[in-house]
This record gives C-alpha cells, structure tokens and sequence, in this order.
C-alpha cells in the first residue's frame, strides 16, 4: 500500500512537469481584482485510496487542468487536491470532496477551497456537476490579500468555466 501511494505520488510529480511547459499568457491579460473569466482545458489527476479499499471517505485526488483565457489560449494551470469527506447517500458513484485548489498565472496565483459534490463520477470522469461557489483565501503578488469567490460551472462533456469575482484590500 505504502508503496502504491509512493508511486501515484511520483504519477502527480511527472504530471506537475508535463503542464509545467503550458506557455502562459501576460499577466496584463488579468486584472489584480474584479470580475474575469477562465475555461478549464485537457486535466489528468491521480487518485490515491486512503480510506476503506474502494471508493470511501479519505480517498484523495491530486490533479492539474490547462487554464485557458475566452479565446482558448493556455494562461496558467490549476493545481488540486481533493479528499473525500462523504459518500452521498451510500451511491456508489457520487461523494463530497473538500478540495484546496491554486489557479497558477503568469508570476501570480489565487489560492481557494471549496466543498464540491461529484455525482456519477465514472460516466462523467470525474467532472463535479452543476454550479459550484469556491472561496478565494488569498494569493500572491496582486492578490497576496485577495477574496471573493470562484463560480465553477462543470458539464459531462469535461468542460469547465470559472467565473472570478475577487476583491482586494489595498
């Protein structure tokens, strides 16, 4: 076990290199605070069983996706992990996870969490459902005293949009 866990941790570091290489945009392209729009593009993650064998609470997940502007152009990456804090009423397949996440920018990022509900996570390879509010807790440089929320919408077919509305105190 342990050294499963070991491996899928090595998994997470080659994919923390492969996305390392996403050319990113200016970060003129993002205003310090106020309201802007990115789209998740391709992801992988890692899912490592810390519970019960099988799908249970405690299971982790540890993943990045392209960060893309409205024009489809690679602008950053958003780097996650996710633990299992309940299996929704005994269904197989869908659960609430706690997730810290950090959308990485050109020489900035936001960091924030948020409780989100995957439901039928095999069909829908893993992609939460709906609409989702995440809270910003802060960043670095423009936004080292950010907050506000994120509003994460997700579809089945793996696309994402992520809506921010950030504030800063001066």
């Amino acid at each position: 076990m342990l050294y499963s866990n070991w491996l899928k941790c090595a998994t997470v570091v080659a994919l923390a290199v492969s996305f390392s290489s996403v050319a990113m945009g200016s970060t003129d392209a993002f205003p310090p605070c106020g309201s802007f729009v990115l789209q998740g593009g391709d992801f992988e993650y890692v899912t490592i069983d810390a519970g019960e064998p099988g799908q249970s609470i405690g299971d982790e997940r540890l993943g990045e996706r392209v960060l893309l502007d409205t024009d489809g152009n690679a602008v950053g990456v958003l780097r996650w992990v996710s633990r299992v804090v309940d299996v929704v009423d005994g269904q197989v397949h869908d659960e609430v996870a706690l997730n810290q996440l950090v959308y990485s920018l050109p020489d900035r990022a936001i960091h924030a969490t948020g409780q989100i509900r995957y439901e039928d996570i095999l069909s829908r390879d893993t992609q939460p459902s709906d609409q989702n509010s995440i809270v910003v807790i802060g960043g670095s440089d423009a936004y080292v005293r950010s907050h506000g929320e994120i509003d994460a919408t997700f579809t089945s077919d793996g696309l994402s949009r992520f809506d921010f509305r950030l504030h800063c105190d001066e």
